[in-house]
């Protein structure tokens, strides 16, 4: 081959792994920053054995017509969820409709060329959703939505608005110096990306290993942007992860006795990076690995993939 040949290819490697790299937390965040399936098939889960992982993932199937008609004979809306399978705020959707049993499709959209959301003619980003018809962007708008329509008025309690500020201005931005923190840690979650996402075999092993290379090095600056201390990344999580443990107090859950908005949108957010290094770090150095477990069990996660 010649180099002029070479130089397109390597400008579209180097290209695909920036994108991909960025994909969990840089295409996925809300344009105004305030926001940086399902059954249970429809997750990927990932479970530690030593550092290394072994990513389980089962491809929804749409729901079945006899589902879909109980959702609608129940007042649940139709929902298609356009998505990236380890997008935090993603993942925050996926867990608030499965909690509250609204069946709903996923389109899994390819970070490069984005060709599943090529019929939305500015929003670019995910998640977005398609809500009996109607478009629908980023994460607390769709959840916000969805609950207007089954009646669910917690959107509009103090106590759920100000933990959701926090879990998108606060607990988010200390996830991306942290999974991109070593070299083994980005490797660690580009590879989870890779394998989980909707991605041809060539953006499979670009993401995976330039990806990884990318966004150790553009972590640090995300580190610097957020004013997390060289060093102190753990600590700021586990800072973080406190607020919330310190809120809970005694409850089982911020919500009482059941889960509310903000236990599913905070669970919700960890969920994505379940099995990565940084989360179990997390549950093993701060006090968070009772509520964590219980969310696990109300959520229905516990019980693995379908």
């Amino acid at each position: 081959p010649t180099a002029s040949s070479i130089r397109p290819a390597l400008a579209a490697a180097c290209s695909a792994a920036l994108l991909l790299g960025f994909a969990l937390f840089l295409s996925q965040s809300q344009p105004s920053d305030t926001s940086l399936t399902s059954s249970l098939s429809g997750r990927a889960n990932f479970r530690a054995r030593g550092t290394s992982l072994r990513p389980i993932l089962a491809k929804r199937s749409p729901p079945s017509a006899a589902a879909a008609a109980a959702g609608a004979a129940a007042g649940a809306p139709s929902v298609t969820l356009y998505q990236f399978q380890t997008c935090p705020f993603c993942s925050k959707v996926r867990t608030y409709l499965d909690y509250k049993k609204i069946p709903f499709e996923v389109v899994e959209v390819n970070p490069v060329t984005k060709s599943e959301i090529k019929w939305s003619d500015t929003y670019k980003k995910v998640p977005i959703a398609k809500i009996n018809g109607e478009q629908i962007n980023e994460s607390a708008n769709i959840i916000r939505h969805v609950a207007d329509i089954i009646g669910d008025g917690q959107a509009k309690d103090n106590s759920v608005k100000e933990w959701s500020e926090w879990l998108d201005m606060k607990l988010v931005k200390t996830l991306p110096p942290n999974i991109y923190r070593t070299p083994g840690e980005a490797l660690e979650a580009t590879g989870v990306i890779a394998k989980t996402g909707n991605y041809d075999l060539f953006q499979k092993i670009t993401s995976e290993y330039l990806g990884a290379a990318a966004m150790f090095f553009i972590s640090k600056k995300m580190r610097d942007k957020y004013g997390i201390t060289e060093g102190q990344e753990r600590e700021a999580l586990y800072a973080e992860v406190g607020k919330w443990v310190d809120g809970l107090g005694d409850k089982q859950f911020m919500g009482g006795n059941q889960p509310n908005m903000a236990d599913l949108e905070v669970f919700g957010v960890l969920e994505s990076v379940a099995g990565m290094s940084t989360s179990n770090d997390m549950l093993q150095n701060t006090k968070i690995s009772s509520w964590y477990n219980r969310m696990r069990e109300a959520t229905g996660r516990a019980a693995g993939p379908a």
